[in-house]
């Protein structure tokens, strides 16, 4: 299991004592990693290596105090020269060495942190301030504080000062270190920091990245509600975007993460940590043993996309029918459509069936394989065929990647309106400008799909 809203998130600190284990961590880090040359024992030829044995991000960086400043500004330009990502500097200790960092830094694309430490307390927020200020003077691209905490109340100052300046992470150190962290990413922090190894962690309080994805997901922190969207793979999903628009809209104060599953049995983890999920492949279907009850779009479609929990019990919903039908409502009225054609005859050809036979809409059925095609039409009493010309089917609604190899182009026109599920890549989308039919992207079924669930996540 894999909480994909932490990508590039969750900043793994190392060190090294060879450049063979250094590596090895560079290609073992979830997404984001911090080599702390300082703690290491290699050499500065070793740090244009050791990026080129990675794709992920990484931050460089080298305090001073153990190495000559003139070995320390040597190290900064072997980094920005091999291409990370961002370079760390302490302006309390290093801050000398940025102007003869700065030519180097504009001739690349390496980003500018420049960092606070106090190991001793969490300053007042004037203080704060007053750090936060003069280090935002000196040319950087991301600021970061971080304190030693005592108490609750320095948690608060840290998250005030991070919201009140743009491009500022601001973490604790010490006991409170996670809830912290947690709450800066929250907050809008561009990233936090985890041991890559726990036994060689570079701050008091740090967790591994599975222990912090552990605390992370187990955190509720005043949420009013806390939902995820469960597949595998979900990198790419859009719900999360979706939702924070509709908590912002509707002022409710909410999360949405993404969370790749590797067995649909890890739901049983989580389960206690969540009021709802979105479902997404391949889970539609494996999730419903887990559920208690299901509504009659969701027996009928036999997949769940929407599962949610009311008085102890979960409940398995299915909305990519409304998604249909509000997506096609926006552009004409349902009222006015006689006649459907659905492309395809997999899980989303069913919800396409589902929200067709809702409005009594005489559909036809098109799939490679035909026998699958007049099942699922036989199911919900509609009809199937190998070929048709399209004379009669006012409303097209695709599923599959290869529309064209089951119609033909010739016979698209001004009349058709089309729902194409699959986006980016429409194949319709090229063709509408001549054809001039009205082409419903996929995003608006996804979007309408996306409502339909947040209202009942929040009824």
């Amino acid at each position: 299991m894999r909480n994909r809203s932490l990508d590039g998130r969750v900043c793994e600190s190392f060190f090294a004592e060879n450049l063979s284990s250094a590596i090895d961590a560079v290609q073992n880090i979830k997404s984001l990693g911090e080599l702390r040359f300082d703690l290491s024992s290699l050499e500065v030829n070793d740090i244009q290596t050791i990026k080129e044995k990675t794709h992920n991000t990484l931050i460089f960086t080298c305090r001073g105090g153990k190495f000559p400043e003139e070995f320390n500004l040597e190290a900064y330009l072997k980094a920005i020269e091999s291409s990370y990502e961002y370079i760390d500097i302490d302006l309390q200790h290093d801050g000398h060495l940025l102007p003869k960092l700065y030519p180097a830094l504009s001739q690349s694309s390496c980003q500018l942190i420049l960092s606070y430490h106090n190991y001793n307390e969490t300053p007042s927020s004037k203080k704060l301030a007053e750090i936060i200020h003069e280090l935002t003077s000196s040319k950087a691209d991301l600021i970061k504080v971080a304190t030693l905490l005592h108490q609750q109340d320095d948690i608060e100052k840290l998250i005030q000062a991070q919201n009140s300046h743009k491009n500022t992470i601001c973490l604790g150190m010490g006991e409170l270190a996670t809830k912290s962290r947690i709450q800066s990413l929250l907050n809008g922090g561009a990233f936090t920091f985890a041991a890559y190894d726990l036994s060689k962690s570079t701050a008091k309080g740090q967790l591994d990245y599975n222990g912090f994805q552990k605390a992370f997901m187990n955190f509720r922190g005043g949420q009013s509600i806390k939902l995820a969207v469960l597949g595998n793979p979900i990198s790419h999903s859009k719900s999360p975007v979706l939702f924070k628009e509709f908590f912002e809209k509707n002022k409710l104060k909410g999360t949405y993460e993404k969370i790749e599953l590797e067995h649909i049995e890890e739901f049983m983890e989580l389960k206690y940590l969540y009021d709802g999920f979105n479902v997404t492949a391949p889970f539609k279907q494996s999730i419903i043993p887990y559920l208690d009850e299901l509504s009659e779009s969701a027996k009928t479609i036999g997949a769940v996309n929407t599962a949610y929990k009311r008085n102890n019990k979960w409940f398995g919903d299915n909305t990519d029918y409304l998604g249909i039908l509000n997506s096609v409502e926006e552009t004409v009225t349902l009222s006015k459509i006689k006649n459907c054609l659905i492309i395809g005859a997999g899980g989303a050809a069913r919800a396409a069936a589902f929200a067709m036979k809702s409005k009594g809409i005489d559909t036809t059925i098109i799939n490679r394989t035909y026998s699958k095609a007049k099942k699922l039409a036989d199911e919900f009493s509609f009809h199937a065929t190998e070929s048709l010309e399209l004379k009669h089917q006012q409303l097209i609604i695709n599923t599959i990647p290869q529309p064209l190899d089951l119609i033909q182009e010739e016979h698209l026109q001004a009349l058709h309106f089309i729902l194409d599920a699959i986006y980016p890549n429409s194949m319709f989308l090229p063709l509408q400008k001549d054809k001039d039919f009205s082409l419903i992207p996929g995003e608006r079924w996804l979007y309408h799909q996306a409502k339909a669930a947040y209202t009942i996540f929040t009824s």
